[in-house]
């Protein structure tokens, strides 16, 4: 973060590493006058923008010329925007190892409305590729049990209260487990803490319908799992039949 040379945002977005979480940060985000999110830990998707430029100065690095990669990056056109970086940041192109017209080295404004309604149109293009393969998520609210992922852990084994909402999609998990080492609050993604949640729903209707249910009994059915909006609360799933 170079402040110095951007001028100083309104927000800054970070992800929960000590040196963001410490008093110092705080301080500074205070005396500073800006605002500071911080996304869910161990959720690599609620800092995505942050994270894809890691990948891409990674790439750079890697390159025999750095230099010379960040040139080229700095002059290359955004697909979605028709504008390199270099344009949006100074409103004209950067001269390459490319041959060009002197001409195209000339300074031209930058339209910030069409830029703005091009940007606008991508997201809600991706927006639509994305939800046609997935589901709207069910909110979560205070009291309801999940399971949190600790360091070092693969699963999600550790139980857990939600507290509040800390930000969308975000939400501070009281740790009722027994392990010493995990923190007491914790902020978890809703689309992984949903998920959990629900199956603890699922699981303790499960339980509860043994006694009446006895589908899951049946050799023509692989496993079943909870419906709320059954009779007796079990969906039957088939099991696959084999291909010729």
């Amino acid at each position: 973060m170079n402040f110095s040379q951007h001028g100083i945002p309104e927000t800054v977005i970070s992800d929960n590493g000590r040196q963001f979480t410490s008093h110092e940060f705080k301080t500074f985000a205070t005396a500073w006058n800006f605002r500071h999110i911080k996304s869910s830990p161990h959720y690599p998707q609620a800092n995505g923008e942050a994270e894809r430029a890691v990948q891409t100065a990674k790439k750079i690095l890697q390159q025999t010329d750095q230099h010379l990669a960040l040139l080229t990056y700095r002059a290359t056109p955004i697909p979605l925007l028709g504008k390199s970086p270099a344009e949006l940041a100074f409103g004209r192109r950067l001269r390459t190892r490319l041959p060009m017209i002197p001409k195209l080295l000339s300074p031209n404004g930058v339209n910030h409305k069409q830029l703005k309604y091009k940007d606008e149109r991508a997201k809600v293009s991706q927006k639509g590729y994305f939800d046609q393969h997935s589901h709207p998520q069910p909110s979560l609210h205070p009291g309801d049990p999940v399971l949190i992922k600790l360091d070092g852990e693969k699963g999600w084994k550790q139980p857990g209260v939600i507290m509040n909402e800390c930000a969308s999609r975000s939400y501070n998990v009281q740790n009722t487990g027994d392990k010493s080492d995990a923190t007491a609050d914790t902020c978890a993604s809703a689309h992984q803490a949903t998920s959990i949640h629900m199956s603890l729903y699922l699981i303790t209707q499960r339980q509860n319908s043994l006694s009446s249910c006895q589908c899951q009994k049946h050799p023509r059915f692989q496993r079943a799992r909870c419906n709320p909006h059954s009779h007796c609360r079990c969906l039957q799933i088939p099991t696959p039949h084999p291909q010729p």
